[in-house]
């Protein structure tokens, strides 16, 4: 019996929280910096590692849109990237959007990584008191 080999690949998971009461309060009072370590403690209590550069850093940018506006914010992984973009404005919901582009380069790493897109769902939606959370898979990319 011939059993088929893993063929890596690639995925995106997007993560799209609405109706987050303590969105538009947490980016007016927060600053840049607590805003950005508010991302790295989420992606690291759901199991994403983020490596330092070569000054000690974590790899993390983080953008303002002006005050009481969005952020944007990105992250360098292990297993490759992820990014959060948020919308506190009331005409857009209050939305938050993070988005996971994940890399499959051996059958161990898939139960690994939907476990931890798993446990960044259930994250964000503690921090952002999200009424209303959904994620969406990519199709798989292979390489």
């Amino acid at each position: 019996m011939k059993t088929e080999s893993f063929r890596p690949y690639t995925q995106t998971h997007t993560l799209v929280f609405k109706k987050c009461r303590k969105l538009r309060m947490l980016l007016s009072q927060l600053g840049e910096a607590e805003i950005k370590k508010m991302f790295i403690e989420a992606l690291e209590k759901s199991g994403f590692e983020i490596p330092k550069d070569e000054a000690g850093e974590l790899r993390v940018q983080c953008h303002p849109f002006g005050k009481n506006f969005g952020y944007t914010a990105t992250a360098i992984l292990t297993s490759s990237d992820a990014a959060i973009h948020t919308y506190p404005e009331r005409e857009f919901d209050r939305t938050m959007q993070v988005k996971f582009n994940l890399c499959y380069l051996w059958p161990a790493t898939e139960a690994t990584h939907n476990e931890h897109v798993s446990r960044a769902l259930q994250e964000f939606v503690r921090i952002t008191g999200s009424r209303y959370s959904s994620c969406h898979s990519s199709h798989p990319e292979y390489l």
